[in-house]
């Protein structure tokens, strides 16, 4: 059964069907119009400049698709756009090295496994992404930078620098 949960906090089962009733009714009354209401309204207008561009627009997505630094760049964008920050950063700017400059024994690559994956990381992440605050850097130390200070990295370096240190005099 599907749940719908109300601004006072109290929720009541519904069945799924009564639940997309609902939800369709609920989209068709908002005052702001989705993209579906749009797209219908225009249908045949989208159609024809489709028929009239298809390959190009198939030829973009599948450029789009297969250039990394499109998808980091789209990305970064994308989130800017989101947070309200600012962005200044164009597809030149984006530079992805051989290796990564935290571990420089990951080559960077698009993999299945990510931590090779390049990422685009905020030096200072009160900062937006612009030219001077962004690097590109293994997925894997960015997800270990992302939550760490220096304190806290300085000290796990020190535990595992001991811990090796232990481990070989035994």
């Amino acid at each position: 059964m599907a749940r719908i949960k109300r601004d006072l906090g109290v929720s009541f089962k519904l069945d799924p069907v009564e639940y997309r009733k609902r939800y369709k009714e609920s989209i068709k009354n908002s005052p702001v119009p989705s993209c579906d209401k749009k797209y219908k309204q225009n249908k045949e207008v989208y159609s024809k400049y489709y028929q009239e561009n298809k390959d190009r627009i198939n030829e973009n997505s599948r450029q789009r698709r297969s250039d990394f630094k499109v998808q980091i760049l789209d990305a970064i964008k994308h989130r800017s756009k989101k947070r309200g920050e600012i962005c200044n950063l164009e597809l030149k700017d984006i530079i992805i090295p051989e290796y990564c400059p935290v571990f420089p024994w990951i080559k960077l690559e698009k993999t299945e496994t990510k931590n090779t994956t390049p990422s685009a990381d905020r030096m200072d992440s009160s900062l937006g992404y612009t030219k001077e605050n962004t690097t590109i850097m293994s997925t894997r130390a960015n997800i270990l930078k992302r939550d760490a200070t220096l304190e806290e990295l300085i000290a796990l370096g020190k535990w595992a620098e001991k811990v090796r240190r232990e481990y070989e005099n035994k």
